[in-house]
């Protein structure tokens, strides 16, 4: 999405965060999983992480990042770590729902980016929405051989990052929730870099 465009400063970083972000934030990013383990094992060797959040204001760096530790780094790459036998028992689960994991994203995505637009954030919606979206968006999938157990800690950071809101921001979270059919196209990709932006925007409306 970033190719050919020149950013300087604060918008090369955030587009930088945007595009890795996305490759980090399985399930609905519309990726199919390899099939055949040699290529899996590349795409393992393949993926770094980069916590290049310094463009962020203090207070937001403290919702967002857990504390750049080995546990933390598993986290992110918890898949690479599983038997070979049970890497390729899951691709197959990953790619049947590929579509409708898709979808929901998409409008996940349209959702947050919309709310960026609003001149309130209603972040005790944002929370309640963002916690109903990780969940099904996991519980899609069929339940084999531990699949949806496994998922949920190999997300588990996204979540995390909605608890923190909460407790560090003190907001009070919506019981119900829930989004439209449909929303303009997003022209993010990374939810992350959307509930930064939601997030740096609540903060100055709280000033």
């Amino acid at each position: 999405m970033c190719s050919g465009v020149i950013y300087s400063g604060r918008e090369k970083e955030e587009a930088a965060i945007d595009n890795i972000g996305a490759r980090y934030e399985r399930y609905g990013n519309g990726v199919e999983a390899p099939k055949k383990l040699e290529i899996i094992k590349e795409k393992c060797n393949e993926l770094g992480f980069t916590n290049g959040t310094g463009y962020l204001k203090l207070k937001v760096r403290e919702v967002i990042l857990e504390s750049p530790n080995i546990q933390f780094y598993e986290k992110m790459n918890l898949f690479c770590t599983l038997p070979d036998d049970k890497m390729l028992k899951y691709t197959p689960i990953i790619n049947a729902k590929l579509t409708d994991t898709k979808k929901l994203r998409d409008r996940f995505l349209g959702y947050l980016e919309d709310a960026t637009k609003q001149s309130r954030i209603k972040m005790g919606e944002i929370v309640c929405v963002g916690r109903d979206f990780w969940t099904k968006v996991v519980d899609m999938h069929n339940h084999l051989d531990g699949f949806r157990e496994f998922s949920h800690r190999r997300i588990d950071i996204y979540p995390a990052m909605l608890n923190r809101t909460e407790h560090v921001l003190g907001v009070k979270v919506d019981t119900k929730c829930e989004m439209k059919e449909s929303y303009p196209e997003a022209t993010y990709q990374s939810s992350t870099v959307l509930l930064c932006k939601l997030l740096e925007k609540y903060l100055e409306s709280a000033l």
